[in-house]
């Protein structure tokens, strides 16, 4: 059930209000837990709790919210394809993506924030474990408080309308009009290795700042990278062939050696079995000269 909490509040007096934010998530179970978190802090209050982002499209104009709370996975209309409506209603929407599968899945995490989403903030995948619940709720509250307040300092504050660009059309972020005023960057050249990974860390609200980043990288010179894989994969492949030549050899030396092992067994019982015919046959000359010879014993015998 989808259910609007106030009314729209008019622009002149949205420095004055709580950020009004707007929940959009199909668990009735996630809504209420937030609802609660929310409705406890003094500089917030939930405006709206929706089950559908078609539900958050159609009421949007008349919730009029600062902040919209949106899920990915949802009936009728999802969160990656409601954000770009709800952005064409209202521009400078502050949209935090929650959802579970913002942890598992980055691809939809940047696309979400390609099409114009503020944050994004995973969802505890159960809500029975206290710990990761707390971990949630204060990361959410923060980002909700963090990213309000640098709406309401820029007062760029424009109710929801109907006339938009297309909704498919990401979110675009005008150039700093101050750009002009910092100050300037010392860049330093790069040591004796170039570097392969580059970090970048962000805080809340630094993901759409940083995919702004991105998007601005011009080409890089990897020529020399490439020329460096291949002599690795060279390396490898010479590496890996002459391990396969050792086991190769090892492998003979095993052969050789279990063959020697059996031919010398051989060997032995042959030997034995010549000694043991040796024998038999001395026994055997020994119990036939006395069998030849008893006829001549005997009568000397009984005397």
């Amino acid at each position: 059930m989808s259910v609007a909490l106030t009314a729209a509040v008019p622009p002149n007096s949205m420095q004055q209000e709580p950020l009004r934010v707007m929940l959009v998530d199909d668990s009735v179970v996630i809504r209420g837990m937030i609802s609660r978190w929310i409705g406890s802090e003094p500089d917030m209050v939930v405006a709206a709790s929706l089950r559908t982002g078609r539900d958050a499209v159609n009421q949007l104009e008349r919730i009029n919210p600062d902040v919209a709370v949106l899920d990915i996975e949802m009936p009728e209309l999802d969160g990656i394809s409601a954000l770009p409506l709800l952005l064409a209603k209202k521009r400078n929407l502050i949209v935090i993506m929650a959802s579970t599968l913002t942890r598992r899945n980055a691809e939809i995490s940047f696309k979400a924030l390609s099409l114009g989403a503020s944050d994004y903030i995973p969802k505890p995948e159960s809500t029975r474990e206290a710990g990761a619940a707390e971990i949630f709720r204060h990361d959410l509250v923060q980002k909700i408080r963090n990213l309000g307040a640098k709406l309401r300092r820029s007062g760029s504050v424009v109710p929801a309308h109907s006339v938009a660009p297309a909704p498919d059309r990401p979110r675009e972020v005008p150039h700093r009009a101050h750009q002009a005023a910092d100050p300037q960057l010392v860049r330093r050249s790069f040591g004796s290795q170039n570097p392969r990974v580059l970090l970048i860390g962000s805080s809340t609200g630094g993901p759409q700042a940083l995919m702004n980043v991105v998007s601005e990288i011009g080409g890089v010179p990897d020529a020399e990278f490439r020329e460096q894989d291949r002599h690795s994969l060279r390396w490898r492949v010479h590496a890996l062939e002459n391990d396969r030549e050792a086991v190769k050899i090892a492998g003979q030396a095993v052969r050789a050696a279990t063959q020697a092992r059996d031919e010398a067994r051989t060997a032995n019982d042959a030997r034995e079995m010549d000694r043991f015919t040796k024998r038999e046959k001395r026994v055997g000359l020994i119990l036939g000269a006395l069998v030849a010879i008893g006829p001549w014993l005997a009568p000397f015998l009984h005397h």
